[in-house]
């Protein structure tokens, strides 16, 4: 399923029935779908870590404006971040931005900080989220109850949830659909939920 496909419906048959469940994607919608699928143990399959922003250094109950500070800081190191790539010079500029608090990361907090999608996470969120147990590893295939990823063991799942967040009209191939008299049409991947880069939407 992609995540747009995930109703209430769903997560109480996963509930019911304890169904084994893999989530990809580590952006703003795997936090969430994580978040709803707490007690089911959830796997977390994911090929790059993205960093989000701390609600609570976000909205200070103090008033004051540390977080702006801190965000043109950031927004300052993001340019010079093109530059410079990230190296050792990099990680230490970054440093202090991981002191404030500002960006958070459930994942990998050594990461690069520039790798984000602006999602915004309460602390307990992040507390779960550290919790759940994670795969780093690119998806490869699918078996009947099973994730197949490169360079490890198939993730038995009976649910694969595709929390991948993309914009539709990028990196997608042209698909076109020969019928058996010959005649072509075009295959509009763009127009639907679809797997992101280099999957392709089962349909």
């Amino acid at each position: 399923l992609h995540s747009s496909e995930v109703t209430a419906e769903v997560l109480d048959d996963v509930r019911a029935r304890r169904r084994r469940v893999a989530v990809l994607g580590a952006g703003k919608s795997s936090h969430e779908l994580l978040s709803l699928l707490r007690g089911a143990d959830p796997t977390w399959i994911y090929s790059k870590s993205l960093w989000a922003l701390s609600y609570e250094v976000l909205y200070p109950a103090s008033g004051l404006p540390w977080n702006v500070l801190w965000y043109l800081y950031y927004q300052r190191l993001t340019r010079l971040r093109r530059r410079l790539g990230f190296g050792r010079v990099m990680k230490a500029l970054q440093a202090p931005l991981r002191w404030s608090g500002l960006f958070v990361n459930p994942l990998e907090p050594r990461s690069d900080l520039c790798v984000n999608r602006a999602a915004i996470m309460k602390r307990d969120q992040l507390a779960y989220l550290r919790t759940v147990r994670s795969v780093k590893a690119e998806v490869t295939g699918l078996g009947p109850h099973t994730v197949e990823v490169a360079g490890g063991p198939a993730i038995e799942a009976d649910l694969l949830i595709c929390a991948t967040g993309y914009d539709r009209s990028a990196w997608l191939p042209e698909v076109v659909i020969e019928a058996a008299d010959g005649s072509v049409t075009r295959h509009d991947l763009a127009a639907q939920h679809g797997f992101y880069n280099q999957m392709i939407d089962p349909a």
